[in-house]
């Protein structure tokens, strides 16, 4: 009996001295964790969660990264890897916007190795064929993020793809060629820019359009004809919006993401006609400017793609507003001379098209660029010199 009670006061203090330790340490922790990461975790409760979600979010950081390399290498199989590597970096390093008058805002600048960007252009690399002289015809693209290049070095754009099969070309023109794609941008946002260059002195021989993915996977923009970013633009002057609304803080997953009792087929329908107005509108102004254009709707992975579902790169999503809107629009190149549609390149595509969800690989780059040049050669070499 005895020596029962003499050792249960022995483990109970044992478990207190423990306990005690523990809260100890953890206090300790807390309180110099608190001085020396207070500035980067003051927004968590206690500072050793703040610690915890800051490593979290580094490992799962670096776990993207090295996916991205990843992605990189199997897009561009023939460059090095420390190429690779380079390039996407360059890529993250500059992934943002800045603010523009008017038209809201455009990639922002950057100068690197591989990227540059000034303004509202990316460089295309070459830019020029045949030299320059003053009879130059100057050829203006627009687009969102895929003919803006995002994911591949500025040679391996569309438009710098256009110039080099420009140069193997027999066309004897002195042509300049401009990228002004520009992320998130979608038909009606490149109306916008047109006109301000329009206004600003520029006079464009030819313009190509290279759209179709913006334009329908945006639902909740392009329905209502407003920017991708447009809940940054309400924050800043408070309209219509309360601070920290949550449907607004992930802006392209609220604007791609239609609501669950939304008719697809009707919706489809408004931004197919939308479409349609603004391409005219872009028509009429071009033609008062004299300037020649070209509209191209490019493939995507929701259109006739076979290998979409084991493509290890590209989205997996189905969306329904392209089933929908496709087929018309593929109809419509049969009622105009300037309309043609590439939604179908995919269709017995055996090669790594995509280097992340949705934007091209330098290798089908280059395919999409041979096909608008195919259509826009012969009015090259009609232009009188």
């Amino acid at each position: 009996m005895n020596r029962t009670s003499s050792k249960n006061p022995s483990i109970k203090r044992r478990i207190t001295y423990l306990v005690l330790l523990i809260l100890f340490l953890f206090i300790g922790t807390e309180s110099l964790l608190s001085i020396l990461y207070y500035q980067n975790y003051g927004g968590s409760p206690l500072a050793i969660i703040g610690l915890f979600r800051k490593l979290k979010d580094r490992s799962l950081e670096q776990t993207s990264t090295e996916k991205n390399y990843w992605a990189h290498q199997l897009a561009r199989p023939d460059a090095s890897d420390i190429v690779n590597r380079r390039i996407a970096d360059e890529v993250m390093s500059s992934n943002g916007f800045q603010y523009q008058p008017w038209i809201g805002y455009s990639a922002m600048n950057f100068s690197g190795q591989y990227i540059h960007i000034n303004g509202l252009i990316r460089n295309s690399s070459p830019d020029f064929c045949k030299g320059t002289n003053s009879d130059t015809l100057r050829i203006y693209f627009f687009g969102g993020s895929t003919l803006f290049g995002f994911n591949v070095a500025d040679h391996e754009t569309i438009p710098s793809q256009f110039v080099k099969l420009l140069r193997e070309s027999g066309v004897q023109s002195t042509i300049q060629v401009f990228n002004y794609g520009i992320p998130t941008y979608y038909s009606y946002h490149e109306l916008m820019l047109l006109t301000q260059l329009y206004f600003n002195g520029h006079r464009p021989d030819f313009l190509i359009f290279l759209d179709g993915l913006n334009d329908l996977i945006g639902v909740r923009a392009s329905a209502r004809r407003v920017s991708f970013i447009d809940y940054k633009f309400k924050e800043t002057f408070k309209t219509d919006l309360q601070w920290g609304n949550p449907a607004y803080r992930d802006s392209f997953k609220y604007i791609i993401s239609p609501n669950a009792d939304t008719d697809l087929e009707k919706l489809s329908d408004t931004l197919y006609h939308q479409y349609l107005s603004t391409r005219s509108a872009i028509e009429k102004i071009a033609l008062a400017y004299e300037s020649k254009s070209f509209f191209f709707i490019q493939p995507v992975p929701y259109y006739k793609y076979p290998a979409q579902k084991t493509d290890p790169l590209c989205d997996k999503e189905r969306k329904l507003q392209f089933e929908y809107t496709y087929p018309k629009l593929e109809e419509e190149e049969k009622r105009s001379n300037n309309l043609f549609f590439l939604g179908n390149m995919l269709e017995h595509e055996s090669g790594t098209p995509f280097i992340d969800g949705y934007h091209y690989s330098p290798s089908f780059s280059k395919k999409i660029a041979a096909q608008i040049f195919a259509h826009v050669k012969p009015y090259l070499e009609k232009t009188p010199q």
